[in-house]
């Protein structure tokens, strides 16, 4: 079985950060990532993460299961829409979404 720090230097060599306790993992959200924060035993929150790690927005408590279903959606949208904005960047350079733009797409 793996020790705390073992388990944080595999996620630091796959490009995680990662903060590390005697305890615990915290793991360092990316620009334009979800984040998954349990709330209480059965409920948690999911948040788009912005630049400068800046909550962008955050779901209210839910039930982990409505949570890790909104999560997988949530990030199934920005999937599409990534793919959608790359085939137009390529002849509008000058095409980018803002966060709050990408935030109204995927919670609409």
């Amino acid at each position: 079985m793996m020790n705390i720090k073992q388990a944080a230097d595999l996620l630091e060599k796959e490009g995680i950060a990662v903060e590390a306790g005697a305890q615990s993992i915290h793991v360092i959200p990316k620009h334009q990532s979800f984040h998954l924060t349990r709330v209480s035993q059965t409920e948690s929150k999911v948040q788009f993460i912005g630049e400068n790690n800046q909550e962008v927005f955050e779901t209210t408590e839910l039930q982990d299961w409505v949570a890790y279903s909104a999560m997988f959606d949530f990030v199934y949208l920005l999937s599409l829409l990534e793919e959608t904005i790359n085939r137009y960047v390529k002849t509008n350079p000058l095409m980018r979404l803002t966060e709050k733009e990408i935030a109204a797409f995927i919670t609409a």
